[in-house]
């Protein structure tokens, strides 16, 4: 059966349920969060990542809640509201154009070069491309 996770930013905690909703339990919290609020799984790696918005921080502790959670970001930020993966991987060489959002999804857009060892000119560069890199909760 799979498990739904979620912060609980009054209770200050990262918690977890059943699909249908029974076994409430906390993962991570209070001790470590000030409002946490978006969450985002790594599975792949066994991580659990949050956006504590009044921290001013990102944070990530294991799936298992077995490590204390850890800062990876903590400075630069000013009210983090939510947090997703992104794993499409933008090609090199590259020039980064923008980031932008649309129907509720973000986008980084880019443009790649056919060959390096040239300028970058337009018979040298190859169609802008746009990624779907997350999504936006609004």
């Amino acid at each position: 059966m799979g498990k739904l996770f979620f912060s609980d930013r009054d209770l200050q905690q990262i918690r977890y349920a059943n699909l249908d909703g029974s076994g409430v339990t906390t993962l991570y919290g209070p001790t470590g969060l000030v409002l946490p609020h978006g969450v985002v799984l790594d599975v792949a790696n066994g991580m659990i990542y949050c956006a504590d918005a009044d921290g001013q921080r990102i944070v990530r502790g294991k799936l298992d809640g077995s490590t204390p959670l850890e800062a990876i970001v903590s400075s630069g930020l000013g009210n983090p509201w939510d947090i997703d993966i992104a794993i499409t991987a933008v090609p090199e060489p590259s020039t980064l154009w923008l980031l932008g959002s649309g129907a509720g999804l973000l986008f980084l857009t880019y443009r790649s070069r056919r060959n390096t060892s040239k300028p970058q000119t337009a018979a040298n560069t190859k169609a802008v491309k746009s990624v779907c890199i997350g999504r936006i909760d609004t």
